[in-house]
């Protein structure tokens, strides 16, 4: 370009992407079309580095952002972004970020790069370089209105992916995967950890307490149904005198239990302190129904009013609500055990 004012380049990087940064600063200045700014050349030991970087910011005209895993990641690189953003916001200016290895991490750098609906250039080595750096030259001399050495960019783009190492890419690229395949990993045991979260913050809603339990109880209306394993809960006291205020309003209680259980001696006891009248009990042929010490379900034949839950545990009182349409399951499936005479015991 000789004596004409050359665009002011400023290339900002991660000091783990050195060595592709130096390829970069490299191509550019052989090319003799800009003045590049750049760290590891024109700063000194001696200068006050955050007053420097921002001075060349805010001279330059095009801001080259080198985006990868370290580089978004960078204190430094997020300074001189900020600058350069601030500076895009304000006035005439080009931010450039240069894609050069595909990012594993969320970050606000790359947030505010789509926010601003800023083009991002695929430039990873070496499969793209040389399409995304004559692009590049091209777009900038129409922009800035120069003119280049086609023959001598082609030559500077063949010294450029002659430079990059194979080995270290094909490494690179090993190690990639491997960062992939871990943050997949991660990622998943996260997604469990937030999936049992949500599970506890649901049944912590559903946990009713004995109260809660006394509360439904009393609700009965026509029918209980319970599935048990043990047939204790009436020897609570509090249970066992909602029960009979519920059978001498008229309720009817029928209890479904597991085949080969030596419940019988609990069910005479049950007969004994509540009476045979308005009290069923249906030996179950199949297991299927006991997952839990207890089901308990109130109204099973009203769609509307049919409420229940389920015992985990007899021992520790811990007690689930159950939604509707699973008590209506549950309801389904118990009928087809029920014995067309059943539903009073005179």
């Amino acid at each position: 370009m000789g004596n004409e004012i050359k665009p002011n380049i400023f290339i900002s990087y991660s000091s783990k992407d050195t060595e592709i940064a130096d390829k970069l600063y490299s191509a550019i200045e052989q090319l003799d079309l800009f003045d590049i700014k750049y760290d590891k050349k024109d700063i000194n030991v001696a200068d006050v580095i955050p007053e420097k970087i921002r001075n060349y910011i805010e001279n330059s005209n095009i801001f080259i952002l080198l985006l990868s895993n370290s580089s978004i990641d960078s204190d430094w690189v997020k300074y001189e972004a900020e600058l350069a953003f601030e500076k895009y916001h304000g006035c005439w200016f080009l931010f450039v970020p240069l894609l050069i290895e595909e990012i594993h991490i969320s970050s606000q750098l790359i947030h505010q790069i789509n926010e601003y609906k800023i083009n991002t250039a695929q430039f990873e080595f070496p499969d793209s370089i040389e399409k995304e750096f004559e692009s590049l030259i091209d777009a900038l001399s129409k922009i800035f209105r120069f003119s280049y050495d086609k023959h001598k960019l082609i030559n500077v783009m063949a010294d450029l992916g002659k430079q990059v190492n194979s080995d270290l890419v094909r490494y690179k690229k090993i190690i990639d995967n491997v960062i992939s395949n871990r943050l997949q990993e991660k990622l998943q045991k996260v997604e469990e950890r937030i999936e049992n979260i949500y599970q506890l913050t649901y049944l912590k809603s559903k946990v009713l307490t004995l109260n809660d339990i006394l509360d439904i109880e009393r609700t009965a209306e026509y029918d209980v149904w319970i599935v048990t394993t043990h047939l204790k809960n009436d020897e609570d006291m509090l249970f066992s005198t909602v029960i009979d205020e519920n059978i001498n309003k008229g309720v009817i209680y029928t209890y479904f239990y597991p085949p080969g259980t030596a419940l019988e001696r609990r069910i005479a006891k049950y007969i004994k302190t509540h009476g045979e009248k308005k009290v069923n009990f249906i030996p179950l042929s199949t297991k299927d129904f006991f997952p839990y010490d207890e089901v308990a379900i109130y109204n099973p034949l009203d769609i509307e009013d049919i409420v229940g839950y389920i015992q985990l545990s007899y021992e520790k009182g811990i007690f689930i609500e159950l939604e509707k349409h699973k008590l209506l399951d549950i309801v389904s499936k118990l009928e087809l055990h029920i014995p067309n005479n059943t539903f009073q015991i005179e």
